[in-house]
């Protein structure tokens, strides 16, 4: 039997036995006082917790007396922390599809714009009919949890959807009668814009997977996700930021359809890269039943028991009352727009100007995502290190206040305080204004991808992502709804932007109004929460990766 060796027995061990090793568990240890109760670390915190397994090793001679006598306990090797990140490559696949994905966005509006030569309202209408299919991404969701495809979920449906939108692209590029026809090129363009959705959903459900490699409790899981998708972030923001600067510089020497063409050699390169992600991160997991119907059986009654009428702390009604929550956060009034529509009819800006304006904001998104991810790297240490973690409401306290001083600086240019008083160019001041108000804006949207994931159970991770998502946009669109009727109220036209003031101000304060709603949002219940961790977990090393 293990036992902890006294004093005296240790002082007349003999020399041949200096060197021998007694496991004692940790646990045991503690109960006798041998270790001290300040020891620190993954395996006293585990062992404080009642969790087997982990070992004190205590060694013959000075070593074996220096850790019963409590002077320097030799404990297993605790590894210096390393904030959580995703793999490399997973991060190189993020960087690249949103290049992908954000330089054939603008390549095919300029190609819609200059080359098919839409008249109004077919254009209107085309976005509209494409916007809608934003409200299918629970769906694909779904099926990036569910459809197993050669012992692998999420890479088949990734590099089909892209595959299927590298077909599109050429098609328009190969082929100019398919853009001819409204009709036609509408129905491919929503397939594409499906098929858009099908390449970051499932990226999506990986990073939410990845943040629970590792982690032992509920507690430190949460913590890691938002460390993780704060820093996926800013890798998804310098690939929008390329892919501006990309679409600057070749626009100048080849034609819109040309750059259609760019885009399928794009997409091809996204595929090369996923193909070349380890199979780890594509693995089913734990889950017992491959079989479609199963799966959807074991998903409805996952839903069934979460949502307990009696406890309205479970799973289910948490994250109802989150999704309200978001709702609210996502739906107050927004004048950026009407802002915008300021800048344009009231100062001749020239082309290079709004560009430099355009680059301004996106290097503003990033800094103002890079803010956050270090703000949830801190958070994740907090909870490594068995401290108290920053709440949820103090992050959307701080976001709410970031969004509502973000407009201080539209409030400056519009009230005449920039040209009348200090006396800036419009042309110099609007790129600086474009830059804090994206890194503001950036940081308070932060949270509610935080809270996405944080909610997310297992084996349904891109699921509830993409519901997160969808009431994102239904609030926004709300917002821009609420603002328009505000600012028809308010008198303000293309001829009259005074009241634009008055509507910056509404905008600051309805900003700061979901605070006290952010106080009061439950939490989940640890007994359930502590199911959605991984118990087998999957190390992901970056040299694998």
């Amino acid at each position: 039997m293990n036992r902890v060796l006294s004093s005296d027995e240790l002082m007349t061990r003999t020399a041949n036995e200096k060197h021998a090793c007694v496991d004692v568990p940790l646990p045991q240890l503690l109960e006798q006082g041998a270790i001290p109760s300040a020891a620190t670390g993954k395996a006293s915190r585990r062992a404080r917790e009642g969790t087997s397994g982990v070992f004190y090793s205590t060694v013959g001679g000075t070593d074996e007396e220096a850790a019963v006598l409590g002077v320097h306990p030799l404990e297993e090797p605790v590894p210096h922390y390393a904030a959580p990140a995703p793999p490399l490559m997973v991060l190189v696949l993020l960087l690249l599809s949103a290049l992908a994905q954000g330089f054939s966005s603008t390549a095919l509006t300029f190609f819609i714009r200059q080359d098919l030569g839409f008249d109004p309202v077919h254009e209107m209408r085309y976005w509209a009919y494409v916007g809608i299919m934003a409200f299918f991404q629970p769906v694909l969701g779904w099926v990036s949890d569910v459809f197993v495809v050669c012992g692998e979920k999420r890479r088949p449906l990734f590099i089909l959807c892209v595959g299927v939108n590298t077909a599109i692209f050429f098609f328009y590029y190969l082929f100019p009668k398919v853009t001819a026809d409204y009709r036609v090129f509408l129905c491919l363009s929503l397939l594409s814009q499906c098929m858009t959705m099908g390449t970051y959903i499932p990226l999506n459900g990986i990073l939410v997977e990845v943040g629970r490699h590792d982690a032992e409790t509920a507690e430190q899981s949460t913590a890691r996700l938002g460390a993780i998708m704060s820093v996926a972030m800013v890798w998804r923001s310098v690939g929008s930021l390329g892919a501006s600067l990309l679409h600057l510089l070749l626009v100048r020497v080849c034609s819109n359809r040309s750059l259609l063409l760019v885009v399928c050699i794009q997409l091809t390169l996204v595929i090369l890269v996923m193909l070349w992600v380890p199979t780890a991160l594509f693995a089913p997991g734990s889950a017992p039943q491959h079989h479609v119907v199963q799966r959807v059986r074991a998903g409805w009654g996952q839903f069934r028991r979460s949502c307990n009428p009696r406890n309205l702390r479970s799973d289910g009604f948490v994250f109802f009352f989150v999704l309200c929550f978001v709702f609210v956060y996502t739906t107050m009034p927004d004048g950026s727009t009407s802002y915008m529509n300021y800048t344009f009819s009231a100062f001749s800006l020239s082309s290079g100007v709004l560009s430099l304006s355009s680059t301004c904001g996106s290097i503003g998104s990033i800094v103002g995502a890079y803010v956050f991810s270090v703000w949830m790297k801190r958070r994740a240490a907090q909870e490594e290190r068995g401290k108290t973690p920053t709440s949820m409401f103090t992050i959307f306290f701080l976001g709410s206040v970031a969004w509502a001083f973000g407009y201080v600086t539209n409030l400056l240019l519009c009230t005449g305080f920039v040209t009348d008083v200090l006396h800036i160019a419009p042309a110099v001041y609007i790129p600086v204004d474009s830059f804090f108000v994206s890194m503001f804006v950036r940081f308070a949207f932060m949270p509610t991808l935080t809270m996405a994931a944080e909610h997310a159970p297992k084996h349904l991770e891109a699921t509830t992502f993409e519901v997160f998502s969808v009431v994102c946009i239904v609030g926004g669109t709300c917002s821009a709804l609420l603002t328009s009727v505000i600012a028809e109220a308010l008198g303000i036209t293309k001829e009259n932007y005074g009241p634009l003031s008055t509507l910056i101000v509404l905008s600051i304060i309805c900003k700061l109004l979901p605070i006290p709603i952010a106080y009061i949002l439950p939490k989940r219940d640890a007994a359930e929460e502590s199911t959605d961790v991984v118990v087998e977990r999957e190390e992901v090393v970056d040299g694998e990766a």
